[in-house]
């Protein structure tokens, strides 16, 4: 069986199922480290010092911690990982998956320290972002192929003199194109 999480006191850090001779309870660290517990099956509703303890007893089960959850919006939490704009050869930059180790420096706000999960290399970065779905990779793949054929059309992908109305046309109509499974060859 395992512990409802549910039921615990919001400060609770571990939980013990008793048996038939124990009794339920919950564990925390007090604030120089030693445990205390709540029973309620023994009467103890309150959090108890266990006389100098720094472990939690055998068979009992931590707290499962959350992984922090970012949308997009300011910078990452530390431990998650991320899409960032990390150096390659020479000057040339590419977007990687990346471990957020450390938050911004005050001297560099907007930057942090992540860990490429390619080459392991650390690099601090100012540009990143969550790890993109398939489908959003698939939805990028799809209007860069739409941007390529467009601007093989013309020489920068609108005709002189073409209003909006026009172009949005032209993109849609490029766009079933590629939906229906047409793409270029590659030379044989």
């Amino acid at each position: 069986m395992s512990i409802d999480w549910s039921k615990a006191p919001y400060d609770a850090e571990a939980g013990y199922l008793g048996a038939s001779e124990t009794y339920d309870a919950w564990y925390r660290r007090d604030g120089i480290g030693q445990v205390q517990q709540i029973c309620p099956g023994a009467g103890i509703y309150v959090w108890t010092w266990m006389g100098g303890r720094a472990d939690f007893p055998a068979g009992a089960e931590l707290r499962p911690v959350a992984k922090p959850e970012w949308a997009g919006e300011g910078l990452p939490p530390v431990g998650i990982e991320i899409e960032a704009m990390l150096p390659a050869l020479g000057s040339a930059r590419f977007w990687q998956i990346a471990k957020v180790v450390h938050g911004p420096l005050p001297e560099s706000p907007g930057e942090i320290l992540v860990f490429s999960l390619e080459n392991t290399k650390p690099s601090w970065v100012d540009q990143f972002r969550p790890i993109r779905t398939p489908e959003q990779i698939a939805a990028e793949e799809r209007d860069l192929a739409r941007t390529e054929i467009l601007n093989a059309m013309t020489a920068d992908g609108r005709t002189e003199g073409e209003n909006e109305e026009n172009w949005q046309f032209r993109m849609q109509i490029v766009g079933e194109i590629l939906d229906m499974g047409y793409r270029k060859q590659a030379p044989q």
